[in-house]
């Protein structure tokens, strides 16, 4: 992903919703250790409790928090995922995430799997 900032704005739900959301995660040990970042993107399929729903090229579903806080429009251009070399063109959101706490690696790959789905309220 690129380090570009971009400001803060409240983006409601349905602008998100049918748009190529591109996200970053990265997992820190309860010490403060960096264990890996991971990247994954799909596109905005609904919003449910605290979750933003994504569905990936492959027809995985993948689930963030919702929170204006980390979702931020992405400045048109090429990203690359760093986990698969894959290339993003022109996604319209950035969401990105700081997991501390983490020292349980199969913690980690459900996360990779499936994201946040069934850590957050979900209707």
């Amino acid at each position: 992903m690129q380090n570009i900032e971009i400001p803060n704005e409240d983006i409601p739900p349905d602008q998100v919703i049918g748009k190529l959301v591109l996200v970053g995660i990265s997992f820190y040990t309860s010490t403060g250790t960096f264990v890996e970042q991971y990247q994954t993107n799909g596109i905005a399929e609904k919003v449910s409790g605290d979750l933003l729903y994504l569905r990936r090229s492959n027809g995985a579903s993948f689930a963030v928090p919702y929170d204006p806080n980390h979702i931020k429009r992405a400045v048109p251009g090429i990203y690359r995922e760093k986990t698969t070399g894959a290339e993003i063109v022109n996604p319209d959101f950035l969401s990105q995430w700081r997991i501390d706490t983490i020292d349980d690696l199969e913690y980690i790959e459900r996360l990779k799997e499936v994201g946040f789905a069934g850590w957050g309220k979900e209707e």
